[in-house]
């Protein structure tokens, strides 16, 4: 079975001043990007949330960044153990906002066991005798591996793979052995550390999520009980090239949700990225929140709609954001091929991103005449001149309808002509690596684009590098990425 273990997010309002590496005052969007990661394509079968989910149980905004915190834990899609760390609530009212789990969780043949421990001096903590014996009594009369989750890391006196221990660790190892608890999994040490083996007991410890690299850990384990850790980073690799994400929205898209430029930038750098381009819907910024989304842009034009001109205030936000950044816009064509913007605005931005939202037809159930519209919207947008051609293929999901696999080669050959990068977008959208290295074959630069409508989405390139791995170019990207500077 696979278990999820998130620990130590220290969420905190303020940025942390005593200790300015952990970043809490993020803490809501990295277990945000964990939670989305986890759904989409780690699937584990149960997540354990370990302790110190906030920095300061005496702050006035506790519960409700606790709450906070919950809203974001109850999207996963799986089941969910919580428990509180020392920096967090008091039991009973840390248990007023989350769901006390039971004793014993049964999952996929092993027993999960949760334990609140009592603080001790120095951080450390004591499992009390009635909790040794509750924890002979589940493990005992179960068939299997027995796992136990608590706050602070157990192992073996003396060995010390962590700074802080159980005062009564060997007793509580001891039992283990005997009752065939096989596995502690804890949080607490802000390093972590993957499996130790104390006589046949395993010991593991998640890193915090609120310290760079800002990681989570996977944890699978077998039917002997038998564990093994991947450790799961939001923040980049440290070994890659400069990596620019072109494709960034703001607080002025339509579509957008928690923007901010300058929170933007600050996770930029602390994810790893070099760059990224605030790339904002031109119609979006012209056009009234009804005309865009019912594409009367595209069957009028510009010229047709009525003009609710933001650009403007795009503009003056790129001027007014302090920081290091490409500006662009992500454009529409409308019926005719042209495209929803005027061009003063065009010109005063580095990068063109086109983007095919909206096909001519209201029946998709004939593929062919799918696939031929779809080329022939394609060709007009990139023969306008863009840089980069947005979530190519995308319009197929759209429509519900397969990739077409027959159009890898005609479109890499399109878009080799026309000089324009193919974007890797993985927002709503799975592209399909057999295009990309069709790209990459006819000598189509490639661009990252995390098409970011939330701040959890900076930075989030994992599986854009995936990709690129599984087709053997992750140590080649300086060979096939765009690199467009700023004007």
């Amino acid at each position: 079975m696979k278990l999820a273990v998130i620990a130590d997010l220290h969420f905190f309002r303020q940025g942390n001043i005593q200790i300015p590496e952990r970043v809490g005052q993020f803490a809501d969007i990295f277990l945000l990007k964990a939670v989305k990661r986890l759904n989409r394509y780690i699937k584990p079968d149960l997540v354990f949330i370990g302790g110190d989910l906030i920095n300061d149980a005496d702050d006035a905004n506790a519960a409700s960044m606790l709450e906070e915190l919950k809203q974001i834990i109850d999207l996963i899609e799986c089941p969910v153990i919580v428990i509180p760390g020392n920096h967090d609530l008091p039991e009973e009212q840390f248990y007023q906002i989350f769901k006390r789990p039971a004793e014993a969780v049964d999952i996929n043949g092993i027993r999960f066991l949760p334990f609140i421990d009592r603080e001790q001096p120095e951080y450390n903590a004591v499992r009390s005798q009635q909790d040794l014996a509750k924890m002979r009594q589940l493990a005992g009369a179960f068939d299997g591996p027995v796992v136990s989750l608590q706050h602070v890391p157990l192992f073996q006196s003396g060995t010390a793979p962590s700074s802080y221990n159980y005062t009564n660790s060997d007793g509580i190892i001891t039992a283990m052995r005997a009752s065939g608890v096989m596995l502690a999994v804890s949080g607490h040490y802000h390093d972590g550390y993957d499996v130790v083996t104390f006589d046949g007991v395993q010991s593991i410890t998640a890193p915090a999520c609120c310290e760079t690299p800002f990681q989570f850990m996977e944890i699978d384990i077998d039917k002997s009980g038998r564990a093994t850790v991947i450790n799961h980073r939001l923040k980049l690799p440290d070994n890659l090239p400069p990596l620019t994400d072109y494709h960034v929205h703001t607080h002025l898209a339509y579509c957008g949700e928690n923007m901010d430029m300058v929170k933007t930038l600050e996770l930029a750098e602390m994810t790893g990225l070099d760059r990224v381009s605030f790339s904002e819907h031109a119609g979006q910024l012209y056009l009234s929140n009804d005309d865009y989304w019912s594409s009367a842009y595209f069957a009028k034009g510009l010229a047709g709609c009525k003009i609710e001109n933001r650009m403007n205030d795009f503009l003056t936000a790129l001027k007014d954001t302090p920081g290091r950044f490409l500006s662009g816009l992500e454009l529409d064509t409308d019926i005719n091929g042209k495209f929803t913007v005027f061009q003063a605005d065009l010109d005063q931005v580095d990068i063109k991103i086109g983007a095919l939202h909206a096909l001519h037809m209201e029946d998709f159930s004939g593929y062919n005449a799918v696939k031929n519209e779809f080329i022939y919207r394609t060709e007009q947008i990139v023969s306008n001149g863009v840089d980069i051609l947005a979530h190519p293929f995308r319009m197929f999901r759209r429509c519900d309808l397969p990739t077409a696999p027959e159009l890898y080669e005609p479109m890499a050959k399109l878009l080799k002509a026309t000089n324009t990068a193919a974007e890797i977008n993985l927002h709503t959208n799975d592209p399909d690596p057999e295009f990309i290295l069709c790209c990459i074959k006819n000598g189509v630069k490639l661009s990252f684009g995390s098409d970011s409508h939330n701040l959890y989405e900076i930075g989030e390139l994992h599986q854009h590098l995936a990709i690129m791995d599984s087709i053997g170019y992750l140590n080649r990207l300086d060979e096939v990425l765009l690199n467009i500077m700023p004007k």
